[in-house]
């Protein structure tokens, strides 16, 4: 039913993209803890957080663009008698109406997301040229 309508579709993405995309960061980033006895894994895990968040980036556009398109396009009074997005917790922000503390917390993660993806990128850059370092003097106690 997921793709049935487009509120549907931007539900299905958000969701299984962040679980999918955070298992696989929080995998490779597992991986870069043996950097220090392999610097590569550090240098792919920088360049895997450059991926990432581009990704993230295109997948918040896609989504502002399909939940725009669904306020527009969808039939809402016989869609929502099929499946109520809104009752089922796919809904965001205050309209899952769960509490006045709560009500918000969606699209506050949504936003730390975004604001601590490009902070960690940042300093995770500031820490490269040591990995780098440690990559070339290793290269050349080998030769």
């Amino acid at each position: 039913m997921a793709f049935w309508t487009l509120m549907g579709a931007a539900s299905y993405i958000r969701l299984h993209f962040s679980m999918v995309g955070w298992f696989v960061m929080t995998f490779f980033w597992a991986l870069s803890m043996g950097g220090w006895t392999f610097p590569v894994l550090h240098s792919f895990f920088y360049g895997l957080c450059e991926i990432w968040m581009v990704m993230w980036a295109v997948r918040i556009f896609i989504l502002l663009i399909l939940q725009t398109l669904a306020l527009i396009l969808d039939n809402h009074t016989m869609t929502h008698g099929v499946f109520n997005y809104y009752q089922h917790g796919h809904a965001w922000g205050g309209e899952m109406k769960i509490g006045d503390l709560y009500d918000g917390v969606d699209i506050e993660l949504e936003a730390f997301n975004i604001v601590a993806q490009g902070t960690a990128f940042a300093l995770y850059s500031i820490g490269m040229p040591l990995f780098e370092a440690t990559i070339n003097k290793s290269k050349v106690i080998r030769n």
